[in-house]
């Protein structure tokens, strides 16, 4: 499966930002669509497939909590005024798209843990230290062996100049145990 997300800005005439998230793999899987009254506001709203990359974390120095200890509380806010949306687009459908693996057991999974009391910790931060990426393990997954451990995770970037949620992915993270 691939996931291919297209943000486009018209920024002209008081056009407003439209955005187009799209799931490629196979018919019946969830397509993720946001109206351009409600991206206005809205930060991207990303869903990468099992395992595959995920731009925010993969490859990005970690960042200590300490070193952005400062802004915590306007994130904080800014999230709360996301998290609902949020929580409305993680669907157990959506979840059960996501997972390349372990399909079968997928199928019993119905309920996606609320986003808003995900406990997000910094995670990375971009180069020039306006981005800051949190991130929190929303919920453990069902495998289809004893020894594979897979969960959900969350990834929130944050503009700390612009002081709000500029992008939330969602995707799989999993591993085996010998």
């Amino acid at each position: 499966m691939r996931i291919n997300c297209w943000a486009i800005r018209w920024l002209m005439a008081g056009m407003m930002l439209v955005l187009f998230c799209r799931m490629e793999a196979g018919a019946g899987e969830p397509v993720v669509r946001l109206e351009a009254a409600d991206v206005a506001e809205r930060p991207t709203f990303c869903a990468v497939a099992e395992m595959r990359g995920v731009v925010e974390i993969d490859g990005a120095a970690a960042v200590k909590p300490a070193d952005v200890a400062g802004m915590r509380g306007d994130f904080d806010k800014a999230w709360q005024s996301q998290a609902e949306w949020v929580a409305a687009r993680l669907t157990p459908e959506l979840i059960r798209a996501l997972s390349r693996w372990s399909n079968r057991a997928m199928e019993k999974y119905v309920a996606v843990p609320a986003a808003g009391k995900a406990a997000l910790e910094a995670a990375t931060r971009s180069a020039d230290g306006r981005y800051v990426v949190y991130s929190a393990e929303l919920d453990k997954l069902p495998a289809d062996h004893a020894i594979v451990f897979r969960r959900l995770y969350l990834y929130v970037t944050y503009d700390t100049m612009q002081k709000r949620i500029d992008r939330v992915t969602v995707t799989i993270r999993g591993w085996r145990e010998e």
